[in-house]
């Protein structure tokens, strides 16, 4: 406490104890060498998840319309789910976590060589764009970086890819990592 954080500097020096007075160790001397062990930082994880929700057709409406009041939520017909966008964990709040609790979590590895990056800063109010990537059953993230608004699109293949690029054009979307 005399030191405040001085104490957990590393110390190079050997120190020497005089423990002549110490009832253990009656006249001995010990060289001793304390060496602290380093602080290493926590690694963000780049893992995503996703929540995924098996239901049949006649649910599918009242259940999008409950959880859309939390996020976005898709109807993936082909697979019979109810998906979320992608999100890292720590984004997800204590009141979307309730909503989330009949869900199964999804966790995946973001694969750089599968994402397509688009700048939607100007385009989220677009109904046509809106429209086409929530009707497109990709995976998604919208996240942002400084004032921009990135999506990032998580692709199974080249051919999810080619689509991708055509509508990007189409829509007049900048591209970032291309």
């Amino acid at each position: 406490a005399k030191n405040g954080p001085d104490i957990l500097k590393k110390s190079t020096q050997n120190q020497q104890v005089d423990l002549t007075n110490n009832r253990y160790f009656p006249g001995s001397i010990v060289d001793l060498t304390i060496e602290l062990p380093k602080v290493i930082s926590r690694i963000k994880s780049d893992s995503l998840v996703q929540y995924t929700l098996t239901c049949g057709a006649e649910e599918v409406v009242s259940k999008l319309e409950k959880m859309n009041r939390i996020g976005i939520f898709t109807y993936q017909t082909e697979k019979g789910k109810i998906v979320s966008a992608k999100m890292q964990t720590d984004e997800i709040a204590k009141i979307q976590k309730e909503y989330l609790t009949e869900f199964q979590i999804e966790n995946q590895q973001m694969d750089s060589t599968l994402l397509v990056q688009l700048d939607v800063t100007n385009k989220l109010s677009n109904g046509s764009f809106t429209d086409w990537l929530l009707r497109s059953n990709l995976s998604y993230r919208i996240e942002n970086k400084e004032e921009r608004k990135i999506l990032n699109l998580y692709l199974d293949n080249e051919f999810q890819n080619k689509l991708v690029l055509k509508k990007a054009g189409e829509l007049s979307i900048s591209i970032i990592n291309e």
